[in-house]
Formats: structure tokens, sequence, C-alpha cells
């Protein structure tokens, strides 16, 4: 809808006049970013919301935080004499992102280059949906191995950091308004948090270990900035 609104509002104009963005120091933005084309895991810190400043002329640095929460109830559905209780799924990440981006055209279609770095925490938390007379005790598993998928995201408990790379450009609709889209190729580590099972008041833990590797990939992110 925002998107959508941005074209109709700017379309009579961007197509009347010569846009030429301001990029000297001092110039601000706000960077409302979009996931759903993907999220893969060399860039999957800048969804959400963020800032971009100019600290010289053509020179930008930017942050971004993300933050996602999902939760998920399993239905029992007891049949009489039996009776039961629900189950249910919930995840949380947040994290950060920032980079440094050098933009090498000064018009309407910007392309760009650039680094940074990001960082993000996910935990996940899983009960079981029980039937019985009366129903057996409830097994809760925190950031299990296999990850969790919730409304189709998938979260896997653990820290995940990286540094990357990265080309992209930028289009301005008006020098208030412009779109972005970015490759990069990065380096990304996941340390993954234990898997602890508590049933009956007991826990077990298991080491589930960790990950890393280079990635190159499509960032995925429709990224909308409005300069001030």
């Amino acid at each position: 809808m925002a998107i959508a609104g941005a074209l109709v509002l700017t379309s009579s104009v961007c197509y009347a006049q010569e846009v030429t963005p301001e990029m000297k120091a001092g110039t601000k933005a706000l960077l409302f970013t979009f996931n759903g084309l993907s999220f893969i895991a060399a860039g999957n810190f800048d969804g959400g919301g963020g800032f971009k400043y100019y600290i010289a002329e053509g020179l930008a640095v930017r942050g971004a935080l993300v933050f996602s929460n999902a939760h998920n109830t399993l239905a029992a559905n007891p049949v009489a004499p039996a009776t039961g209780t629900d189950g249910s799924q919930s995840a949380t990440t947040a994290g950060f992102s920032a980079a440094l981006e050098r933009h090498l055209a000064k018009a309407r279609v910007s392309p760009y280059i650039g680094g940074g770095g990001s960082f993000s925490v996910t935990s996940t938390e899983a009960k079981n949906a029980v039937v019985g007379n009366p129903p057996p005790a409830q097994a809760t598993i925190k950031n299990a191995a296999a990850g969790e998928t919730i409304n189709g995201q998938f979260f896997q408990g653990g820290n995940t950091g990286g540094v990357f790379g990265l080309i992209g450009f930028e289009f301005f609709l008006k020098k208030e308004i412009s779109f972005s889209g970015e490759y990069r190729l990065g380096y990304v580590t996941t340390s993954r948090k234990d898997q602890e099972i508590n049933l009956g008041g007991a826990t077990t833990t298991t080491r589930v270990g960790g990950s890393h590797g280079f990635n190159l990939a499509s960032q995925g992110l429709f990224t909308l900035a409005v300069y001030f």
C-alpha cells in the first residue's frame, strides 16, 4: 500500500521533470524495507526500518533495525471423555545492520558500491499438544535443533553475524523519494543456541553447534527511502 501510494503521488511529477538527487554531506533519509522477495542468510537483517546519512558528497552511512515475532497455536482437539491441552510455537528475532555506500553517479538512477556488517539473535520455543484422560505432561522445547517454521517463516535459535560487500542501484522517483535494490557477497557465521527439552520438570540440554559460509545472492528486499 505504501509503495502504491508513493507511485500515485509522484507519477505525475517524476516524468515531467529531470530529477537530480541531493547527495551532499548532511542529506538524510528514512528507510522502509519490505521483506517478502526472499529472506536469505547473508542479508536478512535489513528487514524493518532504518536511517541513511551522507557524510560527504556521494558517500553515505546507513543503519537498520529488524524485529520479528511469530506465534502459532497447535489445537489438541480432544474427543470426549478425553481432555487435552493446546500446544504452541513462538519465535523472536532481533538484530541490526550497518553499511557504507559510495554512489558512482549523481543521477536519477544512481549505482553504488559498499560494504557493511550485521548481527541478529533468534530464540524459539514450542510445546506439543497433548490429549488424554487426564492429558500427559507437555514437553517444552527451547531452540529446537531443527528450528521452527511458523506461518511459513523459518526460525533457527542462535546468534548470527556477518560482513558483506554490496553493489546496487537507487532509483529516484523524485528528489525526496527513491527505491533501491542490491546484491551482496558476504561471510556469515551462526552460533546456534543449545536445545533444551523440559518434560515433567526435568531438563535435557543438547549442544547443536554452528555454521558459517560465503553467500552471493539477491538481497530480496525492496527499500523505500524518504529524504528530508
